[in-house]
């Protein structure tokens, strides 16, 4: 509760502020380095196995897939294999070279890995179930299915467990077919003397489980499993189980593509080791067998970037000997490279998350800076789509992704002919989304995070356009000339479908140009923006007759409830400041005071500027409503607060247990008790109250406690900056103040809580700035987030509730790194310094890029959390040339 914190600098139990019901936080653990762990560990006991050779690379002899990519339970079976006395590591390590599950054929029959970066579950035992079905296990080095976006199941790492072991589904060696408990599927093909049962071989399946909270996609999850395999193979030459001269080869299989021949790897070997199909080549793709499949057919791209099955010409067929045909785009189902082809790859970019995109920048690849793809034509390469289980994942990238594809790859006369056809709606170009566009790649070509210098290093684009005659790259209409509104194609319309828009009712029909920022987003926050979701901003009644907790609404002094305070009532008669003992406040020479005279002040002159500015034009600054929760043996507090920073809101809650009319509280009841550790209930009431009752007359929300002191005149600047303007458009663009769209904005002072990234809060301390598509994202998910959850830590809470809308905290620093939103006094962020160790303090810890001293605070700070009545009239009057006069 508002007033009962402890001293700063631990003011909440970091402990215990845990929304999980005290479940310790997700670890986001470093991938890659247990992927080195992990590979390690298996081949440490590849060379300390046992005679049977049977719990190779698995666990204790049981052959089961390791979860994730740390291999914790092998560390106590591999301490006791290395106990043996070495003339038997050396016996054992000997039958490893004689056989072939482990050391394979060699050379002239390479081994693959099979990678399924797309892991489903209801669908990758199938097609694991495939790969051993069709697959001479001798050479299959591995087998690894990256679960994105997946807890651990028990379930199905038992089913994997079972392909692995052949409990359910049979496997060849060599020409030979193994069925191990006799219940597996008997092949018509092989006489019955030639099925066997034998022994459970090496571990050759590995499942990698992503959480939700890590999800990262197609791209990032194929890279990560080739990591996994280069240490593999690494660790398998140094094993000698692996000669250098052979090559191994890589087959990305979606997780419900099939296979379905036993001679596919034969033919792939062919046409990727032995040029058998008309030279090498660098990477083929598989025919997909489905009701409409026909001979020729291609994965192909569209003017538009996106992709498409087409068919290739007759040509190209007849060049290809009937064995093989280029196409643009590797195959999405099925597709096999050598290893070392995709390690010499000069793109390799994380953030394409989507197959389309993912498939794409691989395309790229290997046509711009390699010899291209082909499609194999024999019938054993023909992969089967699992009908039963449709693939889930969207065939289209998604326009960021797009974004960065362009910039890549493209020169800006390529990028410029796709930002029409992409932008085509019902048969008509949204000439605003085809600026977006194009404001998205010009972002993009200036990220750190994208793969650079290739259209330098690489060969054009026009290389792929001229090849396969895709449609991009001609002359196409300037879309700077384009208006911003949607209109249909009409006759007489230019071929590519771009018509002058023209914005009704302004100007008599005049064309009205979007503005866009002097300065644009930096591409972190840009990012950020465009990933989350636009809400309609127009109210919606969900009240519900106010019947029900948190929407009961207010009551006046008598208990009637109904009542509706008057939230303007300090600002239409804001009573006159006066400091006390004035000559000893100014005089004192402290740490708040260096912080308020050194570094932060009131930008009077810029506040000056846009009230003129919006007197002038007519149109209004933005109104910001204060609401600030307490309770009644703390409304002494509130006379600082009315003689100081609060008549400076258009409007005021002074949020609490008792309706006291003169001082303007209001009393809001809640669900259970009015505590501190009920704190969360009292926050679900109150915003409830503020959209019911106030949504509409205001454009933001800002909420803390009675202890904290705002800087009204910066806050109100920040919130129509062209950075928060444009931001709240999306990201691209300033609003011309007729949207009925917004994108949410949460803003505050941005923790990790307990260091995570990915539970980030805004701090309660500070209080947090909610725009109208903010707070009503956050009442229409109340009643589905924790409704009845009794604790504190509602930053934390409130947070959550907001990210699972899709909402995020955006980062409110300033140009210089410095902090907007201070959760302590001025001087305690002048005088802090972080311990060597951040996890012995919590602000530290959960601190994110945090600067320290004279540089933590913003020339334009906006809020001060723990400021007690005498430091608020102090701070006051120093801010405002009090102690001047």
């Amino acid at each position: 509760m508002a007033g009962d914190s402890p001293s700063p600098p631990r003011y909440r139990n970091r402990g215990n502020s845990s929304s999980e019901g005290g479940a310790a936080p997700p670890v986001n653990t470093n991938v890659r380095t247990l992927l080195i762990v992990g590979c390690i560990l298996l081949v440490y006991l590849l060379v300390s196995a046992p005679s049977d050779y049977g719990d190779v690379a698995g666990n204790a002899g049981d052959g089961r897939i390791q979860h994730g990519p740390a291999p914790a339970p092998l560390i106590g079976p591999a301490l006791d294999k290395a106990r043996r006395p070495l003339t038997a590591l050396k016996h054992k390590f000997r039958h490893l070279f004689d056989n072939f599950e482990y050391a394979g054929y060699g050379e002239e029959k390479p081994r693959v890995a099979i990678i399924i970066p797309d892991g489903d579950p209801h669908t990758v035992v199938g097609a694991a179930e495939s790969v051993f079905r069709n697959t001479d296990r001798n050479r299959i080095l591995v087998v690894v299915a990256v679960m994105d976006g997946h807890h651990e199941d028990d379930d199905l790492t038992a089913a994997l467990h079972d392909v692995n072991t052949g409990n359910n589904v049979g496997h060849w060696h060599g020409s030979t077919y193994h069925n191990h408990d006799g219940n597996g599927e008997n092949r018509q093909a092989e006489p019955a003397n030639n099925q066997k049962k034998h022994d459970h071989g090496s571990q050759k399946v590995y499942a990698f489980y992503n959480p939700e909270a890590h999800q990262q996609g197609v791209s990032a999850s194929r890279s990560d499993a080739v990591e996994f395999v280069n240490i593999l193979v690494k660790k398998y030459e140094e094993a000698g189980l692996k000669k250098p001269n052979e090559e191994i080869m890589l087959l990305f299989l979606r997780s419900d593509g099939r296979l379905t021949d036993p001679k596919w790897l034969n033919d792939v070997t062919g046409a990727l080791v032995s040029s058998t199909t008309g030279g090498q080549s660098n990477a083929v793709s598989l025919q997909v067998d489905h009701p409409s499949s026909k001979q020729g057919e291609t994965t192909t791209l569209l003017p538009s970037l996106r992709i498409h099955t087409g068919e290739t010409s007759v040509s190209e067929l007849a060049d290809g000997n009937g064995k093989s045909y280029p196409t643009p785009i590797i195959g999405g189902v099925a597709s096999a490279m050598r290893l070392q082809t995709y390690n010499n790859l000069p793109a390799n970019d994380a953030i394409l998350s989507s197959a389309a995109a993912s498939d794409l920048e691989l395309s790229l690849n290997l046509w711009l800076c390699g010899d291209g793809i082909k499609v194999l034509t024999s019938k054993s390469t023909v992969v089967r789509v699992d009908r039963n289980n449709p693939h889930q994942s969207s065939d289209d990238m998604s326009d960021e992704e797009a974004a960065r594809l362009m910039a890549a790859w493209m020169t800006d006369e390529q990028a410029k002919s796709i930002y029409p056809a992409r932008s085509m709606v019902n048969g008509g170009v949204d000439a605003r989304e085809a600026r977006k566009l194009k404001a998205m790649v010009e972002v993009e070509r200036d990220s750190n995070s994208l793969p650079k210098e290739l259209i330098r290093r690489c060969k054009p684009f026009q290389t792929l356009e001229d090849r396969f005659h895709l449609g991009i790259g001609g002359e196409k209409a300037d879309v700077n000339k384009e208006a911003p509104t949607l209109h249909p194609v009409k006759e007489g319309s230019d071929a590519a479908g771009t018509v002058n828009a023209k914005k009704e009712g302004a100007n008599n029909g005049a064309e009205t140009a979007e503005r866009v920022p002097s300065k644009p987003l930096d591409p972190v926050r840009l990012e950020m923006i465009q990933n989350t979701p636009q809400v309609d901003i127009s109210f919606v009644d969900v009240a519900g007759d106010h019947k029900e907790h948190p929407h009961k609404g207010a009551v006046d002094e008598d208990g009637n409830w109904g009542y509706i305070h008057d939230e303007t009532f300090l600002h239409q008669k804001p009573p006159e400041f006066v400091l006390p003992n004035k000559e000893d406040a100014c005089a004192k020479r402290d740490a708040n005071q260096r912080m308020l005279t050194k570094k932060v002040s009131i930008d009077v002159q810029a506040d000056a500027a846009a009230e003129k500015r919006a007197k002038e034009s007519g149109k209004p600054r933005p109104k910001i409503l204060c609401v600030l929760f307490t309770i009644q043996k703390y409304h002494d507090k509130l006379e600082a607060l009315s003689h100081t920073w609060a008549p400076k809101c258009d409007g005021i809650v002074y949020a609490s247990d008792k309706t006291d009319r003169v001082i303007g509280t209001v009393n809001i009841p809640h669900e259970g008790k009015e505590e501190y550790n009920n704190i969360w209930q009292k926050n679900r009431s109150i915003w409830s109250y503020v959209y019911d009752n106030y949504y509409e007359k205001y454009d933001y929300f800002h909420s803390g406690g009675d202890d904290i002191y705002l800087l009204m005149e910066n806050l109100r600047l920040y919130l129509e900056s062209e950075e928060i303007q444009a931001a709240s458009n999306g990201g691209i663009y300033l609003p011309n103040g007729d949207e009925t769209m917004q994108t949410p904005l949460f803003l505050g002072r941005r923790f990790a809580q307990d260091g995570d990234m990915d539970r980030i809060f805004n701090s309660g301390g500070s209080g947090y700035t909610l725009n109208k598509a903010a707070l009503k994202a956050l009442i229409l998910g109340m009643p589905s987030c924790m409704p009845h959850l009794h604790t504190f830590s509602e930053d934390v809470l409130v947070a959550r509730c907001l990210r699972k809308s899709g909402v995020l905290p955006y980062d409110t620093k300033d140009e210089y790194g410095a902090e907007r939103y201070m959760p302590f006094q001025p001087g305690h962020h002048l005088t802090y310094r972080p311990p060597e160790d951040a996890n012995e303090d919590w602000y530290a810890l959960d601190c994110i890029d945090c600067k320290w001293g004279l540089d933590h605070c913003s020339k334009q700070s906006v809020a001060f959390h723990y400021i007690k009545p005498p430091l608020m009239s102090r701070m006051h009057a120093i801010l405002y040339g009090y102690c001047d006069a």
